[in-house]
């Protein structure tokens, strides 16, 4: 049973007692990403599994390829499934031209087998690094990269585990291509069924500017990036959507005398960007006394870098308290209740 639109199981055959096989069929607007399936029996369900499907033809990663001497060429865009062992280092090869945007992303955390923690780099023929990752606030510990190829060539993806552990059976899937991977979206979410202009910053250092309709409220929580050639970047980006009014940072901000207008009533969603160090972004925010009020910051729920922390000031600019971490993760919550108008 999938609890996700697009794939459907059938022709069930029993191997042995513990080992079920079915055939899965995946409909060509089946959205990419994870999917959550179970098994339901006679005597109840399964535990969640999930499943993840990608647009890219698929290819198994081969051994020996632990050298840029043993890398196999391979077409874009492709799926690689892998495998990565104790001290293993895969390696594969790709003929690019000058400009053209390279990005890979690895599931192997994400695909909740294991704690396999892998870390990536690509070179180019001469074994200078054009870029690594490691982990990424995106993907958390899971790597992506993304670059614009300076000049016509081989260039080569060195994937291994952070520290060379690994295992038999310690599974990745590697997707690379030339998708333009977006990294954060300004704002990063809005009210159901409303279209608003978004801003897209890509994990190449450029970005774009596109028309996005919000999902219907209870619908899916992440945005799936489509380029204007009809790619489909592989990793969606999480958005938060919800009936509450929007209002945008307006920047200078840094100050109370500066504080964002735009807010006339509560509940409120303010977006705002730390965009350099130091940064503070200041809303000015309608209270009544004896009003209940909680402020959630949404930050690393949203694939965000940034861990932030938020302080509240009453109209006589004293300190009403604030929140840096809040339920063991780095997003904030604080409440308190309005002692004036």
């Amino acid at each position: 049973h999938s609890h996700d639109p697009g794939i459907t199981f059938a022709k069930p055959e029993i191997v042995n007692a513990n080992e079920l096989k079915v055939s899965a069929s995946v409909a060509p607007d089946c959205p990419p990403g994870e999917h959550r399936i179970r098994l339901r029996t006679a005597t109840g369900w399964s535990y969640l599994r999930t499943l993840w499907v990608g647009a890219e033809p698929r290819a198994d990663e081969t051994e020996p390829n632990n050298s840029a001497a043993e890398a196999k060429p391979m077409a874009l865009p492709i799926c690689l499934e892998g495998e990565m062992k104790a001290e293993d280092v895969d390696v594969f090869a790709f003929a690019l031209k000058k400009d053209d945007v390279f990005t890979a992303v690895i599931e192997s955390v994400r695909l909740g087998r294991g704690l396999l923690d892998l870390h990536m780099a690509l070179l180019d023929d001469k074994r200078f690094e054009l870029a690594s990752s490691d982990d990424s606030a995106l993907t958390a510990q899971d790597p992506l990269l993304s670059v614009t190829v300076p000049a016509d060539g081989t260039y080569f993806l060195h994937v291994r585990e952070a520290a060379y552990e690994g295992a038999d059976g310690a599974r990745y899937r590697l997707r690379a291509g030339h998708w333009l991977q977006p990294v954060a979206m300004i704002p990063n979410g809005g009210q159901p069924g409303t279209t608003t202009p978004v801003r897209f910053l890509f994990a190449n250092g450029t970005e774009s500017q596109r028309e996005v309709t919000w999902p219907a409220a209870g619908a899916s929580t992440t945005i799936a990036f489509t380029s204007d050639s009809g790619q489909v970047a592989p990793v969606q980006l999480p958005v938060r959507v919800d009936p509450m009014a929007v209002v945008l940072e307006a920047e200078p901000n840094n100050s109370r005398e500066q504080a964002s207008p735009g807010a006339t009533a509560l509940p409120v969603a303010c977006h705002g960007v730390l965009a350099c160090p130091g940064d503070e972004d200041w809303f000015a925010l309608p209270m009544q006394k004896g009003q209940a009020i909680e402020i959630d910051g949404w930050a690393c729920r949203l694939g965000s870098p940034a861990d932030i922390a938020v302080e509240a000031f009453a109209p006589d600019g004293k300190s009403r308290g604030g929140n840096d971490d809040a339920d063991g993760k780095p997003d904030p919550r604080f409440t308190f209740t309005a002692e004036v108008d």
